[in-house]
């Protein structure tokens, strides 16, 4: 329960007003809340007290994605990486964001990257199925839609995104099983 992990947690500040753990646990759960710019400022303490805590770097930039303020989530996500640079799923949320300004080979590269390091994360290929569908490059987006649906079966946006691919390529009857 968030709000009771805020109420818990809250009164620990007063004992330590310094502690990196119970900043980055109630930022979290203020985070679970909806209220991200609470949950900033705690992530944002957390780091100023332990400047090596990826975990709140993570956790900063996920906020910061949510609120759609994204060139500082890649900020964050970035110092995330320069802490612990084998995160897949740091790279998938800081390709999203490189994504969503607008940076597509930014995107690529760093969901590709996401990939090298863990090969059946099903979301990567799902956003890199997304940007070539984007493009209109149908052979790529059925690759990618093709991978995401094999590793993650229960996908229904992926299954909806190859089922669009397979039609804008011409290959109708094998679209229609992924409509359903």
């Amino acid at each position: 329960d968030p709000a009771a992990a805020v109420r818990n947690l809250e009164p620990a500040l007063g004992i330590d007003t310094d502690n990196a753990d119970v900043h980055q646990t109630l930022g979290l759960a203020l985070q679970r809340l909806g209220q991200f710019e609470r949950a900033m400022s705690h992530h944002e303490k957390a780091l100023a007290s332990r400047p090596q805590f990826a975990t709140a770097a993570t956790s900063l930039g996920d906020a910061c994605r949510q609120l759609g303020r994204h060139p500082e989530a890649i900020a964050h996500y970035a110092r995330a990486l320069n802490i612990q640079p084998n995160a897949p799923t740091v790279l998938l949320n800081l390709g999203g964001c490189y994504q969503a300004t607008g940076q597509i080979e930014a995107a690529i590269r760093t969901f590709q990257q996401a990939l090298v390091l863990s090969p059946h994360l099903a979301e990567a290929h799902y956003n890199l199925g997304n940007i070539h569908l984007d493009m209109k490059s149908w052979p790529g987006a059925i690759f990618h839609y093709e991978r995401a649906v094999t590793e993650r079966p229960d996908f229904p946006e992926a299954h909806n995104n190859f089922a669009n691919a397979l039609e804008s390529s011409g290959r109708h009857e094998e679209a229609v099983s992924h409509y359903d």
